[in-house]
């Protein structure tokens, strides 16, 4: 059984996983057993896995014909996994020196910890939110009439030494196959979005810690977290909903589920009065406020529905 094996995803974005690449194999420090598997979800470019092989022979490549989505992409390199361990990986992020070997040991030395993450930065080393509260009533309600509730400010602080989170975020999640072993791997029916909490819940549960290791340091280049993103597509807004949907119908009482009901709505109903006035006050804007009034309009609408956990047949594609 091999030290590590490192699961990225990609889709067209060369460039950018040639930089992943690099500071994965240029780390001299790392001197363990390492395999990496990319894998290829529905590149328009034919010559990707190619050029990845021309230029990182070491690479294992997986392709598929479409989009697997976050959790099903991830899930097929680690039921093919035999290592100690398997990092998730996204491919716009670039390792510091050193930072694999020092992430494997921490997790060697404290072996509760069932999956960690480290510090996170945007490239021009402004820090980066990667961790974050679990979705419960109170978080929801306070995001309905507030952004940001899962990520508030006073949730970090400079403290230099690991601390136990609810929840790490997917660029970087170095997981135990022990772990993945008793608990599985993401489920698979959230294909993106709030599927780190619920793994990260279930590992809890479990009787592993999640920790965050605040003293080993990456750089992640499109950091900025979904919700903080300037235009988000239809089907996102859509889906981020009825994945917290399903998360409280899989987790939480019929009682929480319950309440959980007016608090998406009335989030939903201000959404798309801001956005509706936006759309009257500022014609530069209008595309995104249109995407986004249809997009909340529709949350509302499933609010009221049997099964607002089941994403609608024009939201899958």
């Amino acid at each position: 059984m091999i030290d590590l094996v490192i699961s990225i995803g990609t889709i067209d974005r060369y460039d950018m996983l040639a930089n992943c690449l690099r500071s994965i194999y240029d780390d001299e420090t790392f001197d363990l057993q390492l395999k990496v598997v990319i894998v290829i979800n529905g590149a328009p470019d034919e010559t990707m896995a190619e050029r990845i092989k021309e230029n990182f022979p070491a690479c294992d490549i997986l392709r598929h014909p479409s989009p697997l989505g976050f959790c099903r992409m991830h899930n097929l390199v680690m039921s093919q996994s035999q290592s100690r361990y398997v990092l998730l990986l996204d491919d716009d992020t670039i390792l510091s020196k050193g930072s694999l070997k020092r992430m494997i040991s921490f997790m060697d030395d404290t072996p509760t910890v069932g999956i960690a993450s480290c510090r996170t930065v945007h490239p021009n080393g402004e820090f980066q939110k990667t961790y974050g509260l679990m979705p419960t009533v109170k978080t929801e309600f306070l995001n309905a009439i507030k952004l940001s509730s899962f990520w508030p400010d006073t949730l970090y602080d400079d403290s230099p030494t690991p601390k136990d989170v609810d929840w790490l975020n997917g660029h970087f999640l170095l997981v135990r196959s022990d772990v993945i072993a008793k608990v599985g791997g993401l489920d698979d029916y959230y294909y993106t979005y709030v599927c780190e909490p619920d793994w990260c819940y279930r590992i809890r549960k479990a009787g592993w810690r999640v920790v965050y290791v605040p003293d080993i340091t990456i750089i992640h280049a499109c950091g900025s977290h979904s919700i903080y993103t300037q235009s988000r597509k239809y089907i996102d807004i859509v889906r981020a909903h009825v994945n917290r949907y399903y998360f409280f119908h899989k987790h939480y009482s019929a009682v929480e589920c319950f309440l959980l009901r007016p608090i998406m709505v009335i989030g939903a109903l201000l959404r798309v009065a801001h956005y509706s006035a936006l759309y009257v006050s500022n014609a530069q804007a209008r595309n995104e406020a249109t995407t986004r009034v249809r997009g909340f309009w529709n949350v509302a609408r499933l609010s009221c529905l049997a099964r607002p956990f089941v994403l609608p047949k024009q939201g899958r594609s």
